[in-house]
């Protein structure tokens, strides 16, 4: 009897709290725009490399960053009504002016001023209530970063004319980096990423063949650690795909290679891997120490935004895994993964699997709390197809019982 084949797109959530622990959603996306303590990373990294690049720590400040704080209510407004009202008037105030202009040119600046100033606050540590924990908490859970870092991309273009663009984009993605990095290293290790990067002199030439067998290493470790967890979906989908007549691929927006480690699936890594790199100028994406210390390079991830370029063979080898598990598979499985607009190309993907008449089943995580709402919008954004089906689960014993079921039928 032919095998059967079954594809699982895995997310933040397959890793994320009650999993392995690694950040997702607003705590990840709170390190990519508060950039803390990523200079020394970058510069023990880009050692030897560009000395006309000065990294520094701290949230990226300016006109165009501020767009951050305008797009997520812009695309929000239901949640402006939510906000204390000094950072609502401020919002709405700036909105409109977005809208429909203001003619007086002291308001303007002024509104523009005020704006960029709540926007700071918004991403400042501090507590001294220039904005509220509460208001904090909505922006970061429900952030788009898009507008401010699709811009960006444009310069990589020319890199050697927008040193000060590139080097905010870079600034972007070793955040990103970092966020994943510094928790791989404390759950394996038990200390700090301080501890480990202070470890090496500053002129440590070998930092990059060391740091990419330590990246190993660490995710080794953590893989002894979670080895016997009944608790993991990653455990749980191995178990019962194990004495099947099946075949099963995984697709992946996360960056570590624990799906594969533990399904002993075929993976794409759609999103890329902490293990890849992009040389600055010429775009290759290699493994860190295939690249010359004259390189300078920065993580191959692709971080929350709308544009997601493909442009490397390696990349496009892993849409074609993906590509081939979107269309083939008798049976596509979403997990740990929510669907949002800074993902229109997986959407896409979607959309056409259903236009096939291929079934589609996502897992939709409620913690215990009603999901009606969130399974009307994924019906509205695939227009109710019936070949969709959303099964609402609330712990791995759900995933594990809705698994077992779907798996019998197929």
């Amino acid at each position: 009897m032919k095998k059967k084949k079954i594809a699982f797109l895995c997310g933040a959530g397959c890793e994320g709290e009650s999993q392995i622990e690694l950040p997702s959603g607003a705590s990840f996306k709170k390190d990519i725009l508060r950039s803390k303590n990523i200079s020394t990373l970058y510069e023990k990294i880009n050692n030897s490399t560009n000395s006309h690049v000065k990294m520094t720590d701290g949230a990226i400040i300016d006109a165009r960053s501020s767009n951050v704080l305008y797009q997520t209510f812009f695309e929000h407004k239901d949640l402006l009504e939510q906000l204390s009202d000094e950072s609502k008037d401020c919002i709405e105030k700036y909105i409109l002016y977005r809208e429909k202009g203001i003619k007086d040119d002291a308001e303007k600046l002024e509104t523009i001023k005020k704006f960029k100033e709540l926007y700071k606050n918004f991403l400042s540590d501090s507590n001294d209530n220039t904005v509220s924990k509460k208001d904090k908490a909505l922006f970061f859970e429900n952030i788009t970063l898009c507008s401010f870092s699709d811009e960006l991309f444009n310069y990589l273009r020319k890199p050697e004319l927008y040193t000060t663009e590139v080097t905010k984009i870079e600034k972007l993605y070793f955040s990103a980096y970092l966020s994943i990095i510094k928790s791989i290293y404390k759950k394996a290790e038990q200390k700090e990423f301080d501890d480990y990067i202070g470890s090496f002199a500053s002129d440590c030439k070998n930092f990059r063949y060391s740091f990419q067998v330590d990246l190993m290493n660490w995710q080794n470790e953590i893989l002894k650690k979670i080895d016997n967890s009944k608790n993991l979906y990653y455990s749980i989908i191995k178990e019962k795909i194990s004495g099947r007549n099946l075949s099963g691929t995984i697709i992946t927006t996360n960056y570590t290679n624990f799906a594969e480690k533990i399904t002993n699936f075929k993976t794409a890594y759609i999103h890329g891997k902490i293990d890849w790199f992009e040389d600055i100028k010429t775009k290759e994406v290699k493994e860190l120490t295939e690249f010359s210390n004259e390189q300078e390079i920065m993580p191959f991830i692709f971080i929350p935004s709308g544009v997601k370029p493909i442009i490397n063979l390696k990349v496009i080898d892993q849409y074609q895994i993906a590509y081939e598990a979107f269309t083939k598979s008798d049976l596509l499985c979403i997990l740990g993964y929510s669907i949002n607009t800074d993902d229109e190309h997986i959407k896409n993907f979607i959309r056409e699997r259903l236009a096939m008449e291929k079934k589609v089943v996502l897992f939709l995580y409620s913690k215990g709390s009603d999901s009606s709402e969130e399974e009307k919008s994924y019906e509205k954004m695939f227009e109710s197809n019936p070949c969709l089906e959303i099964l609402p689960i609330r712990s791995t014993e759900d995933f594990c019982t809705s698994l077992e079921k779907l798996l019998k039928d197929l």
